[in-house]
């Protein structure tokens, strides 16, 4: 009969553990793969929205019962949201630069994980009554994600913050 010794068990487990590990490694960058998949499409769907200047498909999946609450308080329905947009896709005559960048993937859990991005949006604009302008825009978005039934999927709607605008003929600012 084999004696097993203690460093054999050691190395047997330091081996399950790695092996393990390991696993998990593969597993976080499967998901990782599937999220800025997920990133990536809604990316691609605002910049036809954009190119087509058609505001509706960028609220496409939003509940019509949709109501945003805004920091100063007011209530903005889903159709306030569309029109707000549309008027300002109007105004946009070209657009320079719309690029997105994945700040930071964290998970929250085995089935939760949050992605920070970042935006910039360089345009120019035709406000009525001026002349054509450039305008410059960055935001933040965060946006969170589960795991449901084996996917991924988006689980509310994006948070925006750091929000900040310029025309590009004036200084920036702080």
């Amino acid at each position: 009969m084999r004696q097993i010794t203690a460093m054999t068990i050691g190395w047997t487990l330091a081996a399950g553990c790695a092996v393990r590990a390991s696993a998990q490694v593969a597993s976080r960058a499967a998901d990782s793969v599937a999220i800025l998949a997920l990133v990536q499409s809604a990316a691609a769907e605002a910049r036809r929205a954009w190119d087509a200047r058609d505001a509706r498909q960028m609220f496409a999946t939003v509940p019509e019962t949709t109501v945003v609450r805004t920091p100063d308080g007011r209530a903005i329905t889903k159709a306030d949201m569309i029109a707000d947009l549309q008027r300002r896709m109007n105004m946009t005559t070209r657009i320079d630069t719309m690029a997105g960048s994945v700040d930071s993937l964290r998970f929250l859990g085995p089935d939760e994980a949050v992605v920070f991005s970042s935006q910039r949006f360089v345009r120019e604009m035709v406000v009525p009554g001026q002349q054509a302008r450039v305008r410059i825009s960055s935001v933040t978005h965060r946006q969170v994600f589960r795991r449901v039934a084996a996917q991924w999927r988006v689980a509310g709607p994006i948070e925006e913050s750091n929000q900040r605008a310029r025309w590009a003929d004036q200084p920036e600012g702080p």
